[in-house]
């Protein structure tokens, strides 16, 4: 419409009689800087005002700016777009910090447990407004912001307020489709949010809330970090989140000081036949279920795993399905299972051991004989 700066001022004034106005766009309208700024009071006052659109309208800074500062008054007000005016980068950013801060306590107010926050153009700055406001209100879980602007810059400065004040009940924060989604700051923040998750989790819960999460190795090193806090923690499930060399070491370090833990999965990931090594050495001895299926072990992990198999005559429960295991390493599976009378389950499934794998049944088919009847930690896993 050519409402032009005449008519974006009779339009301004009649607006005080639509109290409950939720939604205007007067983008293209050819406002000019007398259409915009006559809207300024109104926009201070409106309470129920929730978008508004004047992209496109030959607003020059100045006015750009006067908008923002009423805009500022307006604690309802979620989307302002001033887009294809004159606005400099620093009014820019200033609205967007009072946008995203409304949006932000819109949800607290609603008692909304997921904020929604997607496809708001939130950049870096926004973000940077939303991790002053972290961790938020009691109750709050997850925050979505996908398909925003927000990078690596961005999703570092979530990661350290949640370090620096807490998570509170937050445990899911959502990038998909941001330009920060899978670097290492998305990663870190990942597992900054795991580890609250462990840290509310019941010892039934903590063996899931972890996994699938794409942690890679720097994320594991957060969860790493929160463990050492934690050696009464008796479950941990890091499965599926690509987690290598790096994230086994950190992982090691750590689990030495977690003594009651007795169940840890880590099925599908990068361990490697090194990175299995590393976490076996480390291991405490009150665990009696590991699962580290689907993680390229190999023969040489798997004759790693066997010479573990020697000392750690606690384990009860042993998932190595899925590694690429041939002759080689069942042998050696089967020299050690000759010695070890503990080991009651032994998953073996999508290997090729050859001629060992009818012993180790029977080895292990005597060692349950011997053993006192006790429940599987894990159920069958789906592949």
């Amino acid at each position: 419409n050519e409402l032009g700066p005449v008519g974006g001022k009779v339009l301004a004034a009649s607006l005080a009689a639509a109290p409950g106005l939720a939604r205007l766009n007067l983008s293209v309208c050819g406002l000019g800087d007398v259409g915009a700024t006559a809207l300024g009071p109104w926009l201070r006052e409106a309470k129920a005002l929730k978008s508004l659109n004047l992209r496109r309208n030959g607003i020059s800074q100045e006015a750009c700016q006067a908008l923002t500062d009423a805009a500022e008054h307006n604690r309802v007000l979620e989307e302002l777009s001033l887009a294809s005016n004159s606005a400099l980068p620093a009014t820019t950013a200033r609205l967007e910090e009072i946008l995203v801060a409304n949006s932000f306590r819109a949800g607290a107010s609603a008692s909304e447990s997921i904020r929604d926050l997607k496809g708001r153009g939130i950049s870096d700055t926004g973000a940077a407004a939303l991790a002053s406001l972290l961790p938020g209100d009691p109750g709050l879980a997850g925050l979505d912001l996908r398909s925003n602007e927000i990078t690596e810059a961005g999703a570092n400065l979530l990661r350290d307020a949640l370090a620096t004040r807490g998570a509170g009940d937050l445990t899911q924060i959502q990038l998909a489709g941001c330009p920060a989604a899978g670097t290492a700051g998305a990663r870190r923040l990942e597992g900054r949010l795991a580890a609250n998750a462990l840290r509310l989790a019941s010892p039934a819960d903590a063996v899931r809330v972890a996994g699938e999460r794409s942690l890679g190795d720097e994320g594991a090193q957060e969860v790493a970090d929160f463990l050492c806090s934690r050696p009464s923690l008796v479950a941990l499930g890091l499965q599926h989140n690509g987690i290598g060399l790096r994230g086994a070491r950190a992982l090691a370090s750590a689990l030495t000081q977690v003594t009651s833990l007795r169940e840890l999965l880590l099925y599908s990931n990068n361990l490697g036949a090194e990175g299995a090594s590393v976490l076996l050495a480390s291991l405490p001895s009150s665990l009696t279920a590991l699962d580290i299926g689907s993680n390229s072990l190999g023969d040489p992990g798997a004759v790693l795993v066997a010479s573990a198999l020697a000392s750690r005559r606690s384990l009860k429960e042993l998932h190595l399905d899925y590694n690429g295991i041939g002759a080689s390493g069942g042998s050696a599976l089967r020299e050690a299972l000759r010695q070890n009378r503990t080991l009651t389950s032994l998953w073996l499934h999508g290997n090729d051991l050859g001629e060992a794998q009818a012993e180790i049944e029977a080895l292990l088919e005597r060692n349950r004989c011997e053993a006192a009847p006790a429940p599987q930690a894990f159920e069958r896993k789906v592949e």
